[in-house]
């Protein structure tokens, strides 16, 4: 069902509510991801100084029913100053539906908002040559009937893909995905536009394979992503296939640990290899950076790699087998890796050197929801923990440049969508601060 748009409130805050905050010990119900194939570039609108208390507000879903409750499940950038917000909407019956809108997130007006019947869990983000994005949704029909709907961004109309389960959409195929066709056993390449396949192939059994660059490899077989013809391939003997940071990986189980490498995926052979007591499970790639991070025991166990060529680029200390934060930048030149089992420190490298620059104070011991949503040239923007509290810090020298305060009490979202900071409520009751003080469930920053 289409809705009217609706214009986000511009609305006085005060400076401390504009960040929001997750209960201790509180879970999301449904687990949900995002990916992005082949995403347009973002860049980050940061304040030049702390932000002014002005911002907007959206109070939900536009078409939502009058009186009902609205929090954010969970949003995606689809372009510079706009993103997809999921909204869990109850209405006075408590009865819970699943609403998707487009959010300008330099003023909350909303351009598109619809009703699914669906519970969403995920989100891949498929953006073709000619700049159309199409959001393939990993969702649950009410009647169980579709695990995938094909959402243009653009309008906002939602086309459930019947009985195909996503399996990938590399940048390589540009906007298009592969997907299996439960009812066939098939795995082929689909446009979004038509739900039709380009070509197929016998899934034999293997209900995903792995996906790289560009192959799709099922077993010991493998096909190009782009036609769909087999390749002359060498099978890793009793290995496995993964895919990290758009490359196709490979591992096997050697003495007490792993053989790791990564895949020529013209013809199957390994392009280096590498001894690991690492699971292939635990080895990282580093959101804005081309390099991986392999965790390990030790002192200066966990190495920093090229995964092009394999090339140690430099180790620490830093990143233990219990660490789940990694993050970095191109542009700044750092990369973050959280330090120790009890995730409350991280710390900022040189990214060409891997020299310690300096550390950083990320959350009360265990709270390890807390890490960095983005970085620019100049700044780390990190948030979360059991305060709440978001930092600016500046990428020189670890200096925080200003911090704003949560302004709710449970339930709490950060992110940089669309290139502008939000701030939105999660979860389940009304989003109000301490003092009870009602909040709009999306707000601006700026």
């Amino acid at each position: 069902m289409q809705r009217k748009p609706r214009r986000g409130l511009v609305v006085g805050l005060s400076v401390a509510a504009v960040v929001v905050l997750i209960a201790v010990g509180a879970a999301v119900a449904v687990p949900f991801f995002l990916s992005e194939a082949n995403p347009a570039e973002i860049t980050i609108a940061e304040p030049e100084s702390r932000p002014e208390a002005e911002a907007w507000s959206l109070a939900g879903p536009g078409g939502a029913p009058d009186g009902a409750d609205a929090w954010v499940r969970s949003g995606a950038s689809i372009s510079q100053g706009n993103a997809l917000v999921i909204w869990d909407v109850v209405d006075d019956r408590g009865q819970e539906t699943t609403w998707l809108s487009s959010v300008n997130t330099a003023n909350g007006e909303e351009s598109w908002s619809t009703q699914l019947d669906a519970d969403v869990s995920g989100v891949t983000l498929a953006n073709d040559p000619a700049g159309q994005t199409h959001a393939l949704l990993t969702a649950t029909t009410h009647d169980s009937s579709t695990k995938l709907i094909v959402l243009d961004v653009a309008s906002g109309e939602a086309q459930p893909a019947g009985g195909l389960d996503l399996i990938a959409a590399p940048s390589l195929l540009g906007g298009d995905f592969i997907a299996l066709d439960a009812s066939n056993n098939e795995i082929g390449r689909y446009r979004p536009s038509s739900l039709q396949p380009d070509w197929t192939v016998e899934a034999d059994g293997n209900s995903s394979g792995a996906v790289g660059g560009s192959s799709l490899v099922l077993g010991e077989r493998a096909f190009s992503l782009e036609d769909g013809s087999e390749r002359q391939w060498s099978p890793e003997p009793e290995g496995g296939y993964w895919e990290l940071g758009g490359a196709l990986m490979s591992s096997r189980i050697q003495g007490d640990g792993y053989l790791i490498g990564a895949v020529n995926e013209a013809d199957g052979t390994n392009l280096w290899t590498m001894e690991t007591t690492t699971p292939p499970y635990r080895i990282l790639s580093i959101p804005g950076t081309a390099l991986i991070a392999l965790p390990s025991d030790g002192d200066q166990a966990t190495a920093i790699l090229n995964p092009a060529d394999g090339e140690v680029l430099w180790r620490t200390s830093a990143l233990t087998p219990d660490g789940y934060f990694a993050y970095g930048s191109e542009a700044a030149g750092v990369v973050i890796l959280q330090v120790g089992p009890d995730r409350s420190t991280a710390t900022v490298f040189d990214l060409e050197s891997g020299a310690q620059l300096f550390d950083l104070s990320v959350s009360e011991s265990g709270d390890y929801w807390r890490s960095a949503i983005g970085v620019t040239s100049r700044t780390i923007f990190l948030a979360g923990g059991r305060n709440g509290e978001l930092q600016a810090v500046d990428t020189s020298n670890g200096n925080v440049r200003w911090t704003l305060d949560n302004p709710f009490s449970n339930w709490y979202g950060f992110d940089a969508w669309g290139g502008n900071l939000v701030a939105f409520h999660g979860c389940c009751s009304g989003p109000t601060d301490s003092d009870g003080a009602f909040h709009a469930p999306l707000l601006g920053i700026r």
